[in-house]
């Protein structure tokens, strides 16, 4: 079994999970997966799954802003959940930056 084999079980998970968990479930079980150093490469999982751990930014931004009609790009909802992974990270002792694959976010 190849490195993108043993990491598409984690995108399965994600994706199968995106039907009933909410993306803040979905960014917290990626932030264990990283923490546990299962993934051979977490930047993969990311890039395939990061729709589903985002699926709440924008409606959080437009509450937080107070701002309903907010539009973000696909680059700033990225953003905006990398920077949730990397809090959710930070509460653990760990970063983004341990990571040296994985993309770090504009703060």
């Amino acid at each position: 079994m190849g490195l993108l084999d043993d990491d598409k079980e984690y995108v399965d998970g994600i994706s199968e999970g995106s039907f009933w968990a909410s993306a803040w479930v979905l960014r917290k079980h990626f932030v264990i997966l990283l923490i546990a150093d299962t993934m051979s490469r977490p930047e993969y999982v990311w890039e395939k799954c990061w729709t589903f751990m985002s699926d709440d930014i924008l409606h959080r931004q437009r509450t937080a802003l107070l701002h309903p009609d907010l539009t973000l790009t696909e680059a700033e909802i990225k953003n905006y959940a990398l920077i949730e992974i990397e809090l959710m990270l930070k509460r653990n002792g760990r970063s983004l930056k341990n990571y040296p694959s994985m993309p770090f976010p504009d703060i």
